[in-house]
């Protein structure tokens, strides 16, 4: 949406696929509502206005965090997609910037031109439709292996109805598909490039949630449960065994950048 909007953005990580796709479009409020739909978003205006970029003033904006990077101060500014779907001639602009700083972008001007009505509150549902439409011609139809029926992690009594979770089921399926190790009793998750420590267990606990019907959501069972994750001898982990990585490697948010090769190299959950 607007220039503050666009600056906290860039100092976090995108929380969900669709989050990481920031749509760059002609009108405050179809950005409100792309943004409502649950993707990110940012207006570019012909004509420069305190709370919103032009094309020119979000290019000097971009180029002031090239120099922080250059004085170690990185964003998350990679994690991100910028989809030019804004006027064609600033599209251009700032594709050339984009391509010029190594950040991904595509060019989707045409994808709301003559769609107006998008911007109209009572026109969500089409909104949604088009962004649905946009992410899955883009990241392809989900895998099947990805998806989980929760029903597997819960006992059910003689009617069919859910009476309990199964702590194992949940743990080993947590240590399958979500990276993470743990250290003097505190978890570390892997997100966007690195390991974050969660001190309090909220994360950990909100990835149990995930997997349990809410009407079982009870807090002595997912304690259990995250207990029981936090103990797994596979998980443990000490601080010299951490951050193993050659001396001449140098961690960025966006990778490790090798000073003997000049190169950058991807972080890597292993």
């Amino acid at each position: 949406m607007n220039i503050r909007f666009f600056e906290r953005l860039m100092q976090e990580p995108p929380k969900t696929p669709q989050e990481k796709y920031i749509f760059f479009v002609d009108s405050p409020d179809l950005a409100v509502n792309i943004a409502y739909c649950g993707f990110s978003a940012q207006t570019i205006l012909d004509n420069q206005q305190e709370e919103y970029f032009t094309a020119d003033s979000f290019i000097l904006y971009m180029r002031t965090l090239d120099e922080k990077l250059l004085h170690g101060i990185g964003t998350d500014r990679i994690q991100y997609v910028y989809v030019l779907a804004c006027k064609k001639w600033n599209s251009d602009k700032i594709k050339a910037y984009l391509e010029s700083a190594t950040l991904t972008c595509l060019v989707e001007w045409k994808l709301f031109k003559g769609k107006d009505y998008l911007s109209r509150v009572d026109r969500l549902d089409d909104l949604k439709q088009v962004l649905q439409d946009f992410f899955l011609r883009v990241e392809g139809p989900p895998d099947p292996e990805d998806s989980h029926d929760i029903a597997r992690f819960h006992t059910f009594n003689d009617r069919g109805a859910p009476n309990g979770i199964k702590d194992r089921e949940i743990v080993d399926f947590l240590i399958s598909r979500h990276p993470m190790f743990v250290v003097s009793g505190t978890p570390y998750l892997y997100q966007s490039g690195v390991y974050r420590q969660d001190p309090s267990g909220s994360r950990t606990r909100a990835l149990i949630c995930q997997l349990v019907y809410r009407e079982l959501q009870k807090s002595p069972a997912i304690r259990r449960v995250y207990d029981l994750l936090i103990d797994q001898p596979s998980l443990q982990q000490t601080l010299t065994g951490i951050n193993l990585q050659p001396r001449h490697w140098v961690n960025f948010r966006n990778g490790y950048f090798d000073f003997r090769t000049w190169k950058m190299v991807p972080h890597d959950p292993k």
